[in-house]
This record gives C-alpha cells, sequence and structure tokens, in this order.
C-alpha cells in the first residue's frame, strides 16, 4: 500500500530545473554578485519548493486522513502517506513552475 514515487529523478529535476530558473532570472534582471543568484537559488529552492511543498504536502496530508478516508469492514486500512502527498505537490509543482519561471520571464519588458 505505497503510492509515492520511489524514485527521486522527478524532484531531482524540477530542482535542476529551479536551478537553471534562478539563473535565468538572475541574468535577466542583471544580478552582478554571486551572492545574489545564491540567494535567488535559495528562494526558489528552499522557499518555493522545499518549504511551501512540505506544508502543503502537511496540509494535505492531514486532512486527507482526518475528513476523507472512508472505513469499510472487509478491506485494508489505507492511509495517505507524507511522501506521497509531497508527490502530489511536486506534480502540481510544475505547472506552477511553467506558469511563474518560464511564462513569466518571456513576458519581462
Amino acid at each position: 500500500n505505497q503510492w509515492a514515487r520511489d524514485d527521486p529523478t522527478f524532484a531531482m529535476m524540477q530542482l535542476f530545473f529551479s536551478t537553471m530558473g534562478s539563473i535565468a532570472y538572475g541574468l535577466a534582471f542583471e544580478v552582478r554578485s554571486f551572492w545574489g543568484f545564491v540567494g535567488l537559488w535559495s528562494n526558489a529552492v528552499f522557499l518555493h519548493w522545499l518549504l511551501f511543498g512540505a506544508v502543503m504536502a502537511t496540509v494535505g496530508m492531514v486532512i486527507a486522513n482526518n475528513h476523507m478516508l472512508v472505513k469499510r469492514t472487509h478491506s485494508v486500512e489505507q492511509r495517505v502517506e507524507w511522501l506521497y502527498a509531497f508527490d502530489i505537490h511536486c506534480n502540481a509543482y510544475f505547472l506552477l513552475f511553467m506558469v511563474l519561471y518560464v511564462g513569466q520571464l518571456f513576458l519581462l519588458p
């Protein structure tokens, strides 16, 4: 009864593309210092992807486990695990990344 991905490749690809997006925004906004690029990268990876993802995965897991489970007498008890909720976040983050990082980069003046 495990539903999360065992392979972290999708998450690593998202980290790679978030890094590339941070570099692209740094070049577009003419960031001159190394620490400016590090700040953009840490904001994209640690704040937007990891922190918000962990919070949303936890909230989604708690809501699903407390309010959305159907208990039946002749079935195995199933619960939403945290890794599955984080996997859902990774799937949703892809669309957010495409709109906020890629789409807005092309709309810059």
